[in-house]
């Protein structure tokens, strides 16, 4: 009898031992230490408490990994609650916006579904009920659908790239206008033949069978290229070309210097204000020698009260300045849909926040032909003072006027992107606060 009930007990033990190991095979024949995450070694403590901050606050991206896609994923403004949007092999780029009141929303993204250089534009509608619980009832309108490109729209064939990228969107308070900008790029890998700059209604822009208004802002083609971009609302600069020499190889008498003419910079990233009257570009320009010059750029829109981008007046692109930081980010006001007056930028890869409309102001005064190429090109009266920013970070996106969102990169893994909130002004002001852990490129919705 006592050996029955100890062979019972025996085979209990085992069961659980299996059990255990089954669940978590790491854990068989080790104890718990504090980095282990799995259940069998948590105390959770409960249920946690329920989360206050609003949602959504921020869009954010999660790096694919071997055994996982990558997501896109919406997050409360604290980070506090995250949902799923969509998951992606082929993840490009993201964006989003939402009404004022935040009781709806719009997302847009890139995807190369066959990982071939042709992507596709995805977009997925939402709406947020505080009725329901403070933190927000979310519910997508329908499944993600295709958006670009466009019936008729597609690459040519034989073109072995056709990809979207630098997606930004605008919105006004109710989203009864709305636009996506977008660079599209078509042609032969690794060349990439016709660059646009392209502004699309968004709120026509339902379906790849959509006829919204669309504005061609810049034309590119490398196959054909003629010596300088093509700035559709611009006037081009007379000869020599954009990449000519700025001396003449026979007299060496100086005739021509493009750094401060405008129409002669390539757009690269590019970004809305959060008034939706301009769009900030970073731009480069090739000049005879092999050099590089980098200028922030931007262009102003005048909507004539209408959304129909065809019709709009647009004026530039304007010089904001030369060989400064990169990546401006244009500051929005307390009230976002209002025009800042001055309107300041801060630098993505640097910690400087300048006036922009002094800048675009002293650069222009620079825009001739007889601009003098030693003249100084970074101009410290534009440089504002009293606000606060940090260094080693990434992909910046402003929430508010005191705050912006950023992320860290991870120096092991990609798993260790963290996105933070750093508030420039403010009762808060140089404050840093960690919001989400794995997780990388937040777009705000503004």
């Amino acid at each position: 009898m006592n050996i029955l009930r100890l062979s019972t007990l025996s085979l209990a033990v085992a069961i659980a031992v299996l059990a255990l190991a089954y669940a978590n095979p790491s854990f068989a024949g080790k104890k718990c230490d504090e980095d282990d995450t799995h259940p069998s070694c948590k105390d959770d403590g409960g249920d946690p408490p329920p989360c206050e901050d609003t949602f959504p606050g921020f869009l954010y991206e999660v790096d694919s990994t071997r055994k996982l896609p990558a997501e896109l994923r919406l997050a409360s403004s604290n980070g506090c609650r995250t949902e799923l949007v969509s998951t992606s092999a082929n993840l490009r780029w993201s964006t989003f916006h939402m009404t004022a009141d935040r009781s709806k929303g719009v997302i847009v993204w890139t995807e190369d579904p066959d990982n071939n250089n042709q992507s596709i534009v995805l977009r997925r509608d939402f709406t947020v009920d505080f009725t329901v619980n403070e933190s927000g009832d979310l519910k997508f309108v329908g499944e993600a659908v295709t958006i670009l490109p466009l019936v008729g729209e597609e690459a040519p064939e034989g073109h072995t790239l056709s990809s979207y990228a630098n997606l930004d969107i605008w919105g006004d308070a109710n989203h009864g206008l709305l636009f996506l900008v977008t660079n599209r790029r078509t042609g032969f890998v690794p060349n990439t033949g016709i660059k646009k700059v392209l502004i699309y209604d968004l709120n026509t822009l339902t379906d790849v069978n959509a006829g919204p208004g669309v504005r061609e802002i810049y034309h590119e083609n490398i196959l054909t290229w003629g010596g300088y971009p093509d700035w559709k609302d611009a006037d081009e600069p007379g000869e020599p070309d954009c990449n000519g020499p700025d001396t003449d190889p026979d007299t060496g008498v100086r005739f021509f210097f493009p750094r401060f003419i405008a129409s002669c910079y390539r757009p690269e990233p590019f970004r809305f204000n959060s008034s939706g009257t301009r769009i900030y570009f970073s731009s480069k320009l090739f000049l005879f020698d092999g050099r590089r010059e980098f200028a922030e750029m931007r262009i102003n829109i005048d909507w004539k009260e209408s959304s129909d981008p065809t019709i709009w007046e647009i004026t530039g692109p304007e010089i904001v300045y030369v060989n400064g930081p990169r990546d401006a980010l244009p500051r929005p006001s307390p009230l976002p849909q209002v025009l800042p007056s001055p309107e300041i930028v801060m630098a993505q890869w640097d910690d400087q926040f300048l006036d922009a409309d002094l800048c675009a102001e002293e650069y222009a005064d620079r825009s001739g032909a007889n601009s003098d190429p030693e003249t100084t090109i970074w101009l410290e009266e534009c440089l504002v003072f009293g606000l606060f920013t940090n260094s080693d970070t990434s992909f910046r996106a402003w929430d508010s006027s005191d705050s912006y969102l950023f992320y860290r990169s991870g120096k092991k893994r990609q798993d260790d992107d963290e996105i933070y909130r750093f508030y420039v002004s403010g009762g808060r002001e140089s404050i840093e606060e960690k919001l989400i852990e794995n997780g990388n490129s937040p777009s705000s919705g503004f």
